[in-house]
């Protein structure tokens, strides 16, 4: 078995931890989206240990856009980006509003 992806990160997960969870902090509907998002929310949850270790203002799955493209029969593919963390979260948060205006 390979060892997990946690093991490897520039910052101590403690840290990444408290930087999520002072994001969401104020929020009373948490929601956590992705793009094809299955192995992401597994490597997500684990800096908690294992998913029932996830806080309890967190919800147990990931909303996975790709999935509300599908229900909706809409395609909108991501192009001309960089493809890093950053520039997916952006796409993502676009693309999840233009499918909720419709």
């Amino acid at each position: 078995m390979k060892p997990s992806i946690i093991n490897y990160l520039p910052k101590h997960k403690e840290e990444i931890k408290n930087d999520i969870l002072a994001f969401v902090e104020d929020d009373d509907k948490i929601e956590f989206w992705g793009y094809f998002a299955d192995y992401d929310w597994v490597v997500f949850c684990q800096l908690w240990g294992r998913m029932i270790d996830l806080p309890r203002i967190f919800p147990h799955f990931c909303m996975d856009l790709m999935q509300l493209q599908k229900s909706k029969d809409i395609r909108i593919k991501q192009e001309d980006s960089i493809h890093n963390a950053l520039e997916d979260a952006r796409w993502i948060k676009q693309t999840y509003e233009k499918l909720e205006r419709l």
